[in-house]
């Protein structure tokens, strides 16, 4: 009996894959590419398992199958035998099938409960193809025919002319029409009610797509208007046009945006921030998140600053808006370099959480500064700021999610970890039992520029996201973005700076109650509510809501604290200053003046 095909998400999904040779290597590979948490568990790694083990995209248990717990049940999303001692696999299989867990052994159809698809994937669109276990070969073939015509953009568009013949027209791949048709899907549905007429609006959409046509949003409503007419009545109610005018002019922002964003947890999670943002001050508003996979995220096995520094994060996003495939991207700010490409800027800074650093440790262990304790991470500004208080510390690189890195630290690969506390606290890791968590001062740990920060980039000049951006948050990052930029400064050499207003610059930028804003100005707790960055709809209306013009109007009497190190040479320097907020661009001046020539 044939199986039945499923497109399951295995986003950080825990995938544990039992043998470490070349058959291994490939389950491993295809499941990294769709996200998974990849564990591998073999005495032994082919050469491209360990580069994927050392740039932290699998996790090794180094041991024989039959071992321990084979593999560890807790979370398992799916299982994969690939060794070649047919006993182990059994074993392996019986085990998994005993808990109910999904297994997959290689060359052994009768001891799989699913089968691996060979699959062809372009974007967002998948096609695999499977025989059930009878014929991988066959599978495989079928896979390069996809491949090399239909995905590749190659093949014809199956789209039909007027005549209704086949068009021979090419496109570039299925993947950009799916795109170009996800974009459009949830403002047809909100537009139009009856699933009939709506499902003519799709194709009539799609034979445009396959053609290589960019649909114009006039074009869309055209033909929601055309399958109006032909149904006798409205496809979906619509205001009054005056009605519809004024609320334009109010909302200022369109009804329906794409969201781009990287697929790890954290990236999500901060997304879902801005998205419950927006639907705070528009609640009408329809989001549509599209996950873009980032160079960084592909490239696991060497430090930022040696192929590209973070522009690696912002460029593949910076491309999709100016191509139009995403309206906005939501970044964490300190992945984003100084200078944005032509024509874009960031349009929306969200309320800054805690902006220190964390040092993560297993419970009960204490690093001394005397002890040669390996420390992880990739940071060249924690690794000269942590030396300069434990010089005996062994700093190994660290790379790869937040789980992952975690997961590292608990496999005793390193004696703590440094991570930054917003990170920790919107995914809701600060509770873990087997971790302690240290936060570092920031007058010991300068932070990086834009941390704890999750800034917005779209097109200058394009939608008004004022009711949406916390203006004091917005000023401070502004200020940390334009030092690094007058210190040229990426993620090659040992930078930090820390800008932050006076609570009484809150009220002066429009955000009413400043008794909650103070504790945003020293150092704050984990659990700290006010600066977790997570919204509720009266802080909407805090963070530039009611009159804008008057709020930025207003004079302001508030000081701007801005503290900055650079390591040179192996020596730390650390500066520091305050100056009126509406000033601080000279501070900002005399503090950079002072840290280079000194």
């Amino acid at each position: 009996m044939a199986y039945f095909p499923m497109c399951v998400d295995l986003t950080d999904q825990k995938c544990v894959v039992v043998g470490g040779g070349n058959v291994a290597e490939r389950k491993v590979r295809q499941l990294i590419e769709f996200g998974a948490a990849v564990t591998v568990v073999s005495p032994k790694l082919t050469a491209g398992l360990t580069e994927l083990e050392q740039a932290g995209q699998l996790i090794w248990e180094k041991r024989p199958a039959g071992t321990g717990e084979d593999p560890a049940s807790a979370g398992i999303a799916l299982v994969v035998a690939a060794t070649d001692d047919q006993p182990v696999n059994r074993a392996v299989s019986e085990w998994c099938r005993s808990r109910r867990i999904p297994v997959n052994v290689v060359d052994e159809k009768e001891l799989c409960t699913f089968f691996f698809p060979a699959v062809a994937k372009d974007g967002e669109v998948v096609v695999s193809a499977s025989t059930g276990g009878t014929s991988p070969a066959l599978a495989a073939r079928l896979r390069r025919q996809l491949l090399d015509g239909l995905l590749s953009g190659g093949g014809e568009a199956f789209g039909k002319t007027k005549e209704g013949r086949v068009s021979g027209e090419r496109f570039a791949g299925y993947g950009h029409v799916a795109a170009a048709m996800g974009g459009w899907r949830d403002y047809v549905k909100e537009k139009v009610t009856s699933a009939a007429a709506r499902k003519n609006v799709f194709e009539r959409m799609l034979d445009a797509a396959l053609r290589g046509e960019e649909l114009t949003g006039q074009e869309v409503d055209d033909m929601i208007a055309a399958e109006s007419a032909k149904t006798g009545g409205k496809a979906g109610e619509e205001a009054a046009p005056e009605e519809k005018a004024a609320e334009e002019r109010a909302v200022r922002v369109p009804a329906r945006i794409r969201i781009g964003t990287r697929g790890s947890r954290l990236a999500l999670a901060q997304t879902e921030l801005f998205v419950q943002r927006l639907k705070d001050a528009y609640p009408d508003i329809i989001c549509e998140t599209v996950v873009i996979k980032t160079t960084g995220d592909k490239i696991q096995n060497k430090p930022l600053s040696e192929f590209g520094g973070k522009a690696v994060f912002v460029t593949e996003f910076e491309e999709a808006i100016q191509n139009g495939v995403i309206d906005y991207a939501v970044h964490s700010a300190k992945d984003m370099p100084s200078e944005l490409s032509d024509g874009l800027d960031i349009v929306c800074v969200l309320p800054r959480a805690d902006v220190r650093d964390v040092l993560v440790t297993k419970a009960g262990r204490t690093i001394r500064e005397s002890d040669a304790a390996v420390i992880g991470t990739g940071s060249l500004r924690r690794r000269a700021q942590f030396l300069e208080r434990y010089p005996h510390a062994l700093i190994r690189p660290l790379r790869g999610n937040i789980t992952t890195r975690l997961e590292k630290l608990k496999n005793g690969e390193y004696d703590g970890i440094i991570l930054a506390a917003a990170g920790l606290s919107r995914l809701g890791l600060l509770s873990d039992r087997e971790l302690e968590y240290t936060y570092l001062d920031t007058a010991f740990m300068t932070p990086a520029g834009g941390q704890a920060f999750i800034a917005v980039e779209g097109k200058r000049g394009g939608q008004d996201l004022f009711a949406v951006t916390d203006r004091r948050a917005a000023r401070e990052l502004s200020a940390e973005r334009e030092i690094l930029k007058m210190l040229g400064a990426g993620c090659h050499e040992a930078v930090g700076v820390y800008a932050r207003c006076s609570a009484d610059d809150a009220f002066c930028a429009g955000r009413g109650d400043t008794a909650n804003d103070a504790s945003c100005t020293g150092e704050m707790t984990a659990n700290d509510a006010s600066c977790t960055g997570e919204v509720t709809a009266n802080d909407v209306s805090r963070a530039g809501g009611g009159d804008s013009a008057a709020a930025e109007e207003e004079p302001c009497a508030a000081q701007m604290q801005i503290s900055l190190m650079r390591e040179r040479d192996g020596v730390i320097r650390r500066v520091g200053g305050s100056a009126p907020a509406e000033d601080w661009h000279a501070l900002a001046k005399r503090l950079v003046q002072e840290i280079t020539e000194g």
